[in-house]
């Protein structure tokens, strides 16, 4: 096969039965009935069956109904709002406003819009006037804010990746939405893989709205790897190369600037700061090897990621658990490494925490560092 030929020089371990998908379901609020087939519908995609999430969620969005779904990264959120919209497009007119934190998950939501057959337009700025026709506009919560001087009649708002939009530092930018957004006429539908008490305090802004949680029961294989100190730690991530990593790999850095001196020195990688060409070329397998900040561990559509390297270490629990989602869109046993040095050792219990919560084993290890730090920290007290 084509794949073979490109990885042919990489150790690469045997081939593992697949696994399937176990998720589990929550709902609190209105139910409905689930949609059991994308023939169901009249707006025609390329996809051949619905995941669970779309099973879910499409039916209350084709309802009107208010929603605030929390799934893990890579069960396919993007496509369970797109796809109503389009369908309810058909028989009325439809204004949606889709928020989002950056202009790369806007790219993808456009990108996956603009595969699907309808009738809309895509705006990427705000409009100065009503449309007659469907319209999707697709911005950041600042440039709505910056950019409107009256308020805006939508159909549906939809606000995606919720969590890294709205906490303490923002809370107020989307209290300020009531003043650019007639919220008594939209259908809301908030989106993320996690939520906080931000998200949660927002949500009493719109009325009853039905909470749908989505969560994935397969658990990962991770496994750290220590790498001494900051200025040493680049040869740990060549060892965990050079061992056999599956690729094609993601590999998370703390800043642009780090991954390009990275990708220098590791052969068939690319470094991402913006380009859709860099992205291109990852999923065409030209390159094996991406570094990349957390702009890319959220929203970005990748079917083919087999392992995901977090070189520098997450700031936070949240940032770690959608790094590791990156790898959920497969299910053939991919693996999540962490490099971590002397200077993480009192972080290392979150990213333990999520492992744990995901039937993981954790190395002996490291849990003998962790209560040690814990220790240190009591006697500083």
């Amino acid at each position: 096969m084509l794949e073979d030929v490109l990885f042919k020089g990489i150790k690469r371990p045997k081939q593992r039965k697949k696994k399937e998908l176990q998720q589990d379901i929550k709902i609190t609020g209105e139910m409905l009935p689930q949609l059991e087939s994308f023939v169901d519908l009249r707006t025609k995609c390329v996809f051949k069956s619905p995941r669970l999430v779309q099973k879910v969620v499409i039916p209350y969005i084709l309802n009107g109904k208010n929603i605030c779904v929390e799934s893990f990264t890579g069960s396919g959120k993007t496509l369970s709002f797109v796809l109503p919209l389009l369908e309810l497009g058909i028989d009325r007119r439809v204004d949606a406003l889709v928020l989002v934190p950056s202009d790369c998950l806007g790219n993808q939501i456009d990108k996956v819009i603009s595969e699907i057959e309808n009738n809309f337009e895509i705006c990427r700025e705000i409009p100065l006037a009503p449309t007659k026709g469907n319209r999707i506009v697709i911005c950041k919560p600042e440039d709505l804010l910056n950019d409107s001087k009256y308020t805006l009649s939508f159909t549906h708002l939809i606000i995606d990746e919720a969590d890294l939009m709205i906490n303490k530092n923002s809370s107020g930018l989307f209290k300020s939405l009531s003043t650019c957004i007639d919220l008594q006429l939209a259908t809301v539908c908030v989106f993320s893989a996690t939520m906080n008490k931000e998200v949660e305090r927002i949500l009493e802004m719109f009325k009853e709205i039905t909470k749908i949680y989505v969560s994935n029961k397969n658990s990962i294989s991770h496994r750290f790897v220590f790498g001494t100190k900051d200025n040493i730690k680049h040869l740990s991530l060549r060892q965990i190369i050079e061992d056999g990593v599956e690729a094609p790999c993601l590999i998370f850095v703390k800043d642009v600037d780090t991954g390009r001196k990275l990708s220098q020195i590791i052969p068939n990688s690319g470094s991402f700061d913006g380009q859709e060409s860099v992205l291109d070329n990852f999923r065409l397998k030209k390159i094996w090897y991406l570094f990349t900040t957390d702009v890319l561990a959220r929203g970005v559509d990748f079917i083919n990621v087999k392992s995901v390297i977090n070189y520098d270490y997450p700031v936070c629990k949240t940032d770690f658990v959608h790094r590791a989602g990156r790898v959920n869109r497969n299910t053939t046993g991919q693996k999540v490494f962490t490099v971590y040095t002397i200077e993480d050792f009192n972080k290392l219990w979150y990213v333990v925490d999520f492992i744990k919560e995901n039937g993981c084993r954790v190395e002996e290890h490291i849990e003998k560092i962790i209560n040690k730090s814990k220790k240190s920290e009591i006697k500083k007290v």
